[in-house]
């Protein structure tokens, strides 16, 4: 059945189940839903000697929740009670802690998937279980593409993936069935950008997440995993 969290289920029945619902009209606002990742570029197979990118292949995880509410200081989201685990797969959660607002995503890891041994399979696995928060730091990628909104929105937060580490401080919870990603972006330019979309109403936007691969075993890339947020204006949304 996956997680259930404080925002919205994907398996909801209900028509606002959750306080952040996942999508189910055309035109309704404050809420998120799955991105396919269509016409997402990632590094090709050979990218470290032509620098060519490619579309990536579908998405690798199954977005199961999405929590968004106010506050920054819930460091560890899993542990928390906005937090149920009632599945059995493996949880990889991504808490982004922006200026006076939290959005927490909540992916499954299937066991049986068709990646597995692959060289992006291998790349997950070791980031999953393997690596140091050192070298995950540097692998760790968010692209944000703003889909409806201003010009000066778009450039301000622009359409190029960017290694969360380099610019945000990362705490890692890891357990047996889990790994959270605690970032904190209150006072980096992408967390406050994030905050600014987030806070508007007028804005559908994009998130990706995705591991860098640093040498030929490890490439081509592939997105983890996608959503899209639909003109969310966080102040309308229960705390």
């Amino acid at each position: 059945q996956g997680a259930c969290c404080g925002g919205g289920d994907s398996d909801a029945d209900g028509e606002d189940e959750g306080r952040f619902p996942r999508r189910r009209r055309r035109e309704q606002h404050n809420c998120w839903d799955v991105a396919d990742g269509n016409s997402v570029q990632v590094r090709g197979p050979n990218y470290l000697s032509d620098h060519k990118k490619i579309d990536s292949k579908s998405p690798m995880l199954q977005l199961l929740a999405v929590d968004l509410f106010a506050g920054s200081d819930l460091h560890h989201y899993a542990a928390s009670k906005r937090f149920r685990d009632r599945g059995d797969d493996f949880l990889l959660l991504l808490n982004f802690r922006l200026p006076r607002l939290q959005l927490v995503t909540v992916w499954a890891v299937p066991e049986d998937a068709d990646w597995s041994g692959s060289h992006e399979g291998l790349l997950l696995r070791r980031f999953l279980h393997d690596m140091t928060d050192e070298e995950r730091n540097k692998r760790i990628k968010l692209l944000p593409r703003v889909l409806e909104g201003s010009f000066f929105l778009k450039q301000a937060v622009g359409s190029r993936p960017a290694v969360i580490g380099n610019s945000c401080s990362i705490a890692y919870f890891q357990e047996e069935d889990y790994l959270e990603v605690s970032v904190d972006m209150v006072s980096s330019s992408t967390g406050k950008s994030l905050a600014g979309l987030l806070n508007s109403g007028n804005c559908v936007v994009e998130l990706y997440i995705m591991l860098e691969g640093q040498a030929p075993a490890e490439l081509p890339e592939r997105i983890l995993g996608g959503l899209t947020l639909f003109h969310v204006n966080a102040s309308e949304i229960t705390s």
